[in-house]
């Protein structure tokens, strides 16, 4: 499941036995293997209808052949000889089981000849049948349940791995099953697109996998344009975009919303951030628990967890609860109320199994139990990383306004107007300020993840989940991850090495999907942004102390990625 393979996972899931005393989190597991069993069924449902497609667009010779080799193989792994062209036909007009011309008094089975045409006609009907009891009752049983079964739109039939049924599997058979007739391909297309659909809602609102999400419904919907719920499919898209912070996308899917679905209720949500329809929507408790949540990330502890008390008793669990919860819980570890904390975390892994946030409150219980020893190992680290920062940091800022040649004599004091200038241009920037940054491609740089109007106690939290990022993802290297305040409102976490900015972008475009679910899942989108940064201008940066000036110049020399 970690690595992804939700197919493969749903196999496992499907033979625990759910009885065994030492499973944790039962209701969990139950959950996971219902959602995991839909997901399964789906998946089979657009391979089967994708794979019955491509073989119906061969050319009709190519296209038999490659049924008859199917239907050959299949029954050679039924223990069936390759009768397919004398089942359809001529072997079930076999001549009498007792001919005319049977001598007088000769015993059936005496007969070779009737013997082995018994023996055919009964394969023929019912196939291979172990020498047990009652075969008759139990040939009815199975296809009854194969009755069933057909019924179920997860079991159409698929040449690709076989009929299940009891029978044998004929040319025929495999053949009518390929959608060449108009009302076919219909059926099939209409099969096709409901499975792309519900799988992509799966993946999006159940498992979190954004990425996995957009494919599949990226692919319904440049298949299938004329789809009758294109304006959820979008909606869907827009929540991925938005959430993983491609603004660009989610623009376009919002503009197309509004252009093509004007009256749809998914495209009101997308407008007004409101549900028309929703008949317990309470716009009230959305404004009180935003409030409470920014309260929390902007330091404000006492005050909001005294209006979330009350919040709570008005309006109880709702889209909130999880990320209010996560952050109350780092709050109280904060104030060493750590018997607190791990309540509080218990309540996120029992109310929200498999969700990131319980994955995360896991962790850090995890954690808790060995605070002194962590957070001593921890300290030690921050130290020699806060001494790294101010060793690479120092120099551009001392070189900048060289000190030394002020103190020379009349020779020098030219070279001091000539190299004044820039610093004056650099150090006030609100009018003209960006000329002074400087960019190189292919010089070393930082990748910089900028937290806006946030408390120390989550950039620190923030800093400890990049860190465990880099270590799983980024195993072919050492990461370096420092934490710098550049004024009250932004602090920087300053990742490193990475050779120049070709690295750094490959670095962030792969982890920017990762953000709002993996990473920071209890942070706002809002809160966050990406930049990349050298040393030359971290040290300008740190003087002038606007970080918006140099993310506008960025956005210059870069078409606007960040």
């Amino acid at each position: 499941y970690e690595k992804k393979e939700y197919r493969q996972s749903y196999n496992f899931y499907d033979s625990m036995r759910l009885d065994d005393p030492t499973l944790k989190d039962l209701e969990g597991i139950k959950a996971k293997k219902t959602m995991l069993g839909n997901l399964a069924t789906n998946f089979e449902i657009a391979e089967r209808q994708d794979s019955l497609q491509r073989i119906a667009t061969l050319p009709e010779e190519e296209r038999k052949d490659f049924v008859k080799k199917l239907a050959k193989e299949i029954r050679k792994k039924q223990g069936l000889k390759d009768e397919t062209p004398i089942v359809a036909g001529p072997a079930f007009t076999a001549p009498a089981l007792f001919p005319v011309a049977q001598p007088k008094g000769e015993w059936y089975f005496y007969n070779a000849a009737s013997k082995a045409r018994g023996a055919t006609e009964f394969k023929s009907k019912w196939g291979n049948r172990p020498n047990i009891d009652n075969w008759r009752r139990s040939s009815s049983l199975n296809a009854t349940i194969q009755q069933n079964n057909n019924k179920q739109p997860n079991n159409t039939s698929n040449p690709s791995i076989g009929n299940t049924t009891a029978g044998e599997i004929t040319f025929d058979d495999l053949y009518a099953n390929l959608p060449l007739t108009p009302e076919q391909v219909k059926k099939s297309n209409d099969s096709l697109q409901e499975a792309m659909f519900a799988l992509g809602k799966i993946y999006v609102q159940e498992i979190e996998d954004c990425k996995a999400g957009t494919e599949s419904l990226e692919q319904l919907r440049n298949r299938f344009p004329l789809f009758d719920k294109m304006d959820e499919v979008l909606f869907n898209l827009y929540y991925c975009y938005n959430k993983n912070g491609e603004t660009a996308k989610a623009a376009a899917i919002k503009k197309l919303m509004s252009d093509k679905f004007g009256n749809s209720n998914f495209t009101t949500i997308v407008n007004t951030g409101k549900n028309p329809k929703s008949v317990g929507s309470n716009p009230d408790a959305t404004k009180t628990y935003e409030k409470i949540y920014d309260l929390f990330i902007e330091g404000n502890f006492e005050q909001a967890i005294a209006e979330k008390k009350i919040a709570d008793s008005q309006y109880g669990n709702n889209y909130w609860t999880p990320q209010l919860l996560y952050i109350e819980a780092v709050y109280y570890i904060k104030q060493r109320n750590d018997s607190t904390a791990k309540n509080v975390l218990t309540s996120i892994v029992s109310q929200f199994p498999g969700t990131p946030l319980a994955i995360r409150a896991t962790n850090l219980l995890t954690v808790l139990t060995k605070r002194v020893q962590i957070e001593t190992e921890l300290t030690n680290l921050v130290v020699t990383r806060n001494t790294d920062a101010i060793t690479t940091v120092t120099p551009p800022v001392v070189t900048a306004p060289p000190v030394q040649p002020k103190t020379d004599s009349v020779k020098t004091q030219p070279v001091a107007t000539n190299t004044n200038p820039k610093p004056v241009t650099t150090t006030p920037p609100p009018i003209s300020g960006t000329p002074a940054y400087t960019f190189n491609a292919a010089e070393p740089c930082y990748v910089v993840m900028v937290l806006s109007q946030v408390d120390p106690v989550f950039c620190n939290e923030a800093k400890t989940a990049f860190t465990r990022y880099n270590s799983q993802t980024q195993s072919n290297k050492t990461m370096k991850n420092e934490l710098l305040e550049i004024d009250k409102s932004n602090r920087l976490i300053l990742m490193s090495p990475f050779k120049d900015t070709q690295e750094a972008m490959t670095y962030i475009e792969s982890t920017r999907p990762k953000l709002a679910f993996d990473i920071l899942p209890w942070l706002k989108t809002g809160r966050y942004y990406f930049l990349l940064i050298t040393d030359q201008n971290l040290g300008l940066l740190k003087a002038n102390k606007n970080v918006e000036t140099y993310k506008a110049f960025l956005n210059q020399q870069m078409q606007n990625k960040f």
